[in-house]
């Protein structure tokens, strides 16, 4: 199950703040005009070669600073922002656009869809729009009064530029940004050298808890800007190995394909989920324990169908065995119940923050990760290299599933196999290519459960890695993490728990390392039914395959399970008693001792193969 690894959707996305400063110049109302641009502010732009801007941010209760310098000539940008207790930004250089994250990560967006997005910023910050050349354009008719021009400038991403008729000035843009569709609206219009900008900016994500408000308050056109203040800056140097050490190995509990360490926060101990593409995370719970101060109260998403609240944190420092970070920003969700859908007890995640500065090294069969500096460990010559993009924050590969080609995100935060998009289920028909027996819950997220349904696939390839029978779950839902249209799959821990597997972020690689001994094909759940925790003495039931073996033996939603062959639920994990639905022997019969609406009963499992 994906767990807090889809945060390229919080609302700390930099795109959210720094947009908001882009100026913006008059354009007539057809895109069949010759020029886009009243002449007279046309050539007034021509005479402008740089903007520098600065003024106000807010969202969600939260308050900062926003300064922005861009390149009118060609699109080059840069924006720094402060926002409560957090600060950030993102640019341009011309080549390559860069993000600066909270914790004070500097990555480069390589995804073909962050580079498309960057290079319409671009385009509008040159003001593309004002000619004819460099972009198609469509009209798309009158909305709300206003003229709606779709625009899709070289090798960028889609953009809709509503026009004021009245004025001709830009009243808003819409674009896609993964799932979500960002609409930004330009309002108070006043004139500066000249030039008519917008003093308020305001950019709508489609929840209001992420609605942010920029307000202009300093207008400069300075006559050259210094290259190197539109280079990406280097990622802060906020973390050290103690003693002199280049790297550090923790060990690790291995729950439900899930890779679990002990940290420690400001002193304290916390136990934590390790997830490739997740952001540091505490629950409510362990914030409260730990004494930290939150603020704000912005809107996540995770895998499952809601959108939650979350807050920020910044503790003093996090310890990762030898390794040190002082003030890292952790975001906070109210996650109860996730203890009981799990089946073990944890406070938050740890993820992105450590891959993305040092090489990462999971030994599955060990259980040990090992945290290096890059080049302090030599690489594993011998293993299958697998090159990778960064899709926000989560490892993006090229595979095959059953020979068709697929983008799959690298998910240690997830249980399953590989669980298709909803996107790559419809565009390839595959639930009508595989008929799939039944739909059930396959997992649990943020924002609740997740339905599939369950196949198998005959072979999934990552890179040079060939994979036979793997269970895979068709996602067919419209919103969730799984419904993100920039990737076709996810692969979690049910394929990676087969390797030693190392991920170098610095070069954009990953490398598998066969364990010997792993049966090749994994084992479904012959049991047919969804459990969690229940209290120390029971599982419920959360979900019965239909016509499956818990429902053939009399088991309903919402049954609690006390006993199972006579074994008190009490006397083993959740983990290993999914262990045993999935691994006991087809034919196998399990007496379970139920109570339903506070009467016991006593029913036969007799386990079987589903797929």
């Amino acid at each position: 199950m994906l767990f807090f690894n889809e945060m390229k959707h919080t609302p700390i996305l930099l795109a959210l703040v720094v947009a908001c400063t882009r100026s913006q110049s008059p354009v007539p109302p057809t895109p069949q005009s010759a020029a886009r641009c009243p002449a007279g502010d046309t050539e007034r732009w021509k005479q402008i070669a740089f903007v520098e801007t600065r003024g106000t941010v807010s969202v969600s209760g939260l308050t900062g600073q926003v300064t922005s310098i861009e390149d009118v000539r060609d699109g080059r940008t840069r924006s720094d922002f402060t926002l409560g207790q957090i600060a950030g930004g993102d640019g341009y250089d011309g080549k390559v656009h860069w993000q600066k994250d909270p914790g004070g990560e500097v990555r480069i967006a390589d995804a073909p869809e962050a580079i498309a997005l960057a290079r319409t910023e671009a385009w509008l910050s040159r003001r593309g729009y004002c000619s004819d050349a460099g972009a198609r354009y469509r009209d798309l008719g009158t909305r709300e009064r206003y003229t709606v021009i779709e625009a899709v400038p070289e090798g960028g991403a889609r953009v809709e530029l509503w026009i004021d008729p009245a004025t001709h000035l830009l009243a808003r843009t819409v674009h896609a940004d993964g799932q979500d569709t960002v609409t930004t609206s330009y309002d108070d219009y006043r004139e500066a050298a000249g030039v008519r900008l917008p003093f308020k900016t305001t950019q709508d994500s489609g929840d209001p808890r992420n609605l942010v408000v920029f307000t202009l308050t300093v207008v400069e056109f300075p006559a050259s800007i210094p290259a190197e203040r539109f280079a990406a800056p280097g990622t802060a140097e906020t973390a050290t190995f103690a003693n002199g050490a280049h790297a550090t190995k923790v060990p690790f509990d291995l729950l439900n394909h899930h890779i679990f360490i002990t940290v420690q926060v400001d002193g304290q101990p916390v136990r934590v989920l390790v997830d490739t593409g997740g952001v540091n995370v505490l629950t409510q719970v362990a914030v409260k324990r730990l004494g930290l101060a939150t603020e704000g109260k912005l809107a996540g998403r995770g895998t499952g169908d809601e959108r939650v609240d979350v807050s920020i944190a910044r503790p003093k420092q996090l310890v990762v065995g030898d390794l040190r970070l002082t003030q890292p920003v952790f975001f906070i969700f109210d996650m109860a119940g996730f203890d009981d859908i799990e089946g073990a007890d944890f406070d938050g995640v740890v993820g992105f923050e450590l891959f993305h500065r040092y090489v990462v090294k999971i030994d599955y069969a060990a259980k040990q990760l090992t945290l290096s500096e890059p080049g302090a460990l030599p690489l594993p010559a011998s293993a299958i290299k697998v090159p990778f993009v960064l899709s926000d924050k989560m490892p993006l590969v090229d595979g095959t599933i059953d020979g068709t080609p697929a983008r799959m995100t690298i998910d240690t935060g997830a249980r399953n196999a590989i669980t298709t998009t909803g996107p790559f289920v419809a565009k390839h028909d595959l639930m009508a290519r595989y008929k799939p027996a039944f739909e059930t819950i396959t997992g649990w997220g943020v924002g609740g459960p997740v339905r599939s349904s369950p196949v198998r696939f005959k072979e999934v390839t990552l890179g040079g890695a060939k994979l036979r029978g793997v269970v895979g779950d068709l996602f067919t839902g419209t919103k969730g993490a799984h419904a993100d249209p920039d990737s076709d799959a996810n692969v979690g821990g049910a394929i990676l728990h087969r390797y030693i597997v190392t991920f170098d972020y610095a070069n954009r690689m990953m490398y598998l390392e066969p364990i010997p001994g792993v049966p090749e094909i994994e084992p479904y759940d012959h049991a047919g039914m969804f459990v969690r925790r229940s209290g120390d003495s029971a599982l419920e039931v959360l979900a019965v395959t239909p016509k499956g073996p818990a429902e053939r033996a009399g088991v309903r939603v919402g049954d609690k399970i006390m006993a199972i062959g006579g074994t008190p639920i009490a006397r083993d994990s959740l983990p290993e008693w999914r262990r045993h639905f999935r691994e006991d022997k087809v034919g196998t019969k399990l007496p379970l001792a139920l109570e339903r609406a506070g009467k016991r009963m006593n029913v036969t499992l007799v386990l079987a193969e589903q797929l």
